[in-house]
């Protein structure tokens, strides 16, 4: 049973497999180019069919006008977010003597006698969860040092993977055709169906992902800024787009940072504040739970009860990371079974 699955083919394929898992890592930034090619395509042709444009000069204006608007909106970031983080740094001193002092010690007074009519084995565990949260400070301080020094020692590679990618982008522009006709020449006919299927499929899901996570971001940050904007926080724009980015992380959201914030700000004196931010976290979870479902049910094409549940499950089995790849296995598992790739012999195996 098993020879009949040995041979040349299957060989080579496994190998081609095992060089590609070791060679993804080092090639992201050509995998981006590509599939950033494939992106702009549609106003490549647009540019050939509508205005006869010869393939290399509908590319050239297509990629100029890609980097334009690239540079333009990190322009506009960098403008806003470095204006606010200047001022924040300018008035990190006027923060400090604003910290209430005396409102601290007096609540730790507070929580002392609390403390004191606790049991020993309580108070044994309440200090060493302490502890261990000191701890914790220390290491994600001196891990945040250690990234800001490695993010800025690696600003060089950086700099020449975005050469690279920008470099690569153009180039695969203009052999989209060449690498398609190639392709064709290497498939049957029916495996070019199938491949077609697959594509496609995959295309939703790469569209369907960035739609997705736009439109959550979107909704995260307006939520954000009008939270933030009614409790007269300043540096709203700064704020909303760190609260933003933290979410996007994996394992963190929002919480890992309006939750300590609040509770700072609580113990600082500012009730206002801290309820208004708790608030405002309990506010951006229930608002995404709610919108999250029927974004990725019209972002990936599938039924929001498939996009609901697949997320449920993804979040049981592996956590965060499952909430966005559940509904992705779903529509993969679709796609392939419409190629033919996954068949039990059902009448029909669509989710």
């Amino acid at each position: 049973m098993i020879k009949r699955y040995i041979n040349k083919k299957n060989i080579l394929l496994v190998v081609f497999a095992i060089i590609l898992f070791y060679l993804l890592p080092m090639s992201v930034s050509l995998i981006l180019a590509f599939l950033t090619a494939l992106m702009l395509e549609p106003v490549v042709n647009f540019l050939i069919t509508k205005y006869r444009f010869k393939r290399i000069y509908s590319v050239t204006v297509t990629f100029v006008f890609f980097l334009v608007f690239l540079l333009f909106l990190v322009y506009l970031l960098v403008n806003v977010i470095i204006n606010q983080l200047i001022t924040i740094v300018k008035n990190i001193p006027f923060y400090i003597s604003n910290i209430n002092t005396e409102e601290i010690i007096a609540t730790f007074e507070k929580l002392e006698n609390y403390f004191e009519g606790l049991p020993p084995e309580v108070m044994d565990s309440i200090l060493n969860t302490l502890y261990s949260f000191k701890d914790l400070l220390i290491v994600l301080a001196r891990n945040i040092t250690e990234g800001t020094f490695g993010f800025v020692s690696s600003l060089p590679q950086l700099l020449l993977e975005l050469i690279v990618y920008l470099v690569a982008a153009f180039l695969f522009m203009n052999e989209v055709p060449s690498i398609k006709r190639r392709v064709k020449e290497m498939l049957n006919d029916s495996t070019i169906e199938k491949v077609k299927i697959v594509t496609t499929q995959l295309k939703k899901i790469f569209v369907g992902f960035f739609k997705a996570q736009i439109v959550l971001s979107g909704v995260t940050f307006i939520v954000t800024y009008i939270g933030l904007w009614i409790l007269d926080v300043e540096y709203l724009v700064v704020l909303s787009l760190l609260i933003v980015l933290v979410d996007l992380l994996p394992i963190l959201g929002t919480g890992s940072f309006i939750v300590p914030w609040a509770v700072f700000v609580l113990i600082n004196g500012d009730t206002r504040l801290g309820v208004g931010l708790i608030i405002l976290f309990v506010l951006i979870t229930v608002i995404r739970k709610i919108v999250e479902p029927k974004v990725y049910s019209s972002s990936f094409g599938i039924s929001a009860l498939a996009a609901l549940i697949s997320m449920y499950l993804g979040f049981k089995i592996i956590g965060i990371v499952g909430l966005l790849l559940g509904p992705l296995l779903v529509i993969l598992y679709d796609s392939l079974t419409k190629a033919g790739v996954i068949n039990f012999g059902l009448k029909n195996d669509k989710f």
